[in-house]
């Protein structure tokens, strides 16, 4: 059985899907991660962050509202154990605090240090926790 779980972020998630972004229309490469890994974790923020970023997304013209349906749609269907991270906001904040991250970034962060897994993230604010360099 594979043992490499991860946490992804929501920028990570995205590069995937949208116009501009890092890997574009890559889905492959996404499934991938989906694949390699025993586990993949995010904290519930990673819904809000997605959604909305697909939201505004579609109302700045950078995709169709079909797309954003689609992206929706595979959001709601990727395995993904979300994290619930309302039970440790006390750590996320003096976490957010110490790293000087917005409470946002520093959950992912957080519960990548707490469970000892990587990281994968493409926001610059992250780097210094994300696996990817």
């Amino acid at each position: 059985m594979k043992d490499n779980p991860c946490i992804i972020d929501a920028s990570f998630f995205l590069s995937f899907l949208l116009p501009n972004e890092t890997n574009y229309g890559l889905l492959q490469p996404l499934e991938d991660v989906f694949t390699a890994r025993s586990k993949v974790y995010t904290p519930r923020i990673f819904l809000y962050e997605t959604h909305n970023t697909i939201l505004v997304s579609e109302k700045k013209g950078r995709i169709t509202h079909a797309y954003a349906k689609r992206c929706i749609d595979l959001i709601k269907n990727i395995p993904i154990e979300l994290l619930d991270e309302s039970s440790e906001m006390d750590e996320i904040f003096t976490f957010a605090k110490k790293y000087t991250l917005t409470i946002y970034d520093a959950s992912y962060a957080y519960f990548s240090r707490k469970l000892k897994i990587p990281l994968l993230s493409l926001d610059k604010h992250l780097a210094p926790f994300s696996s990817i360099k």
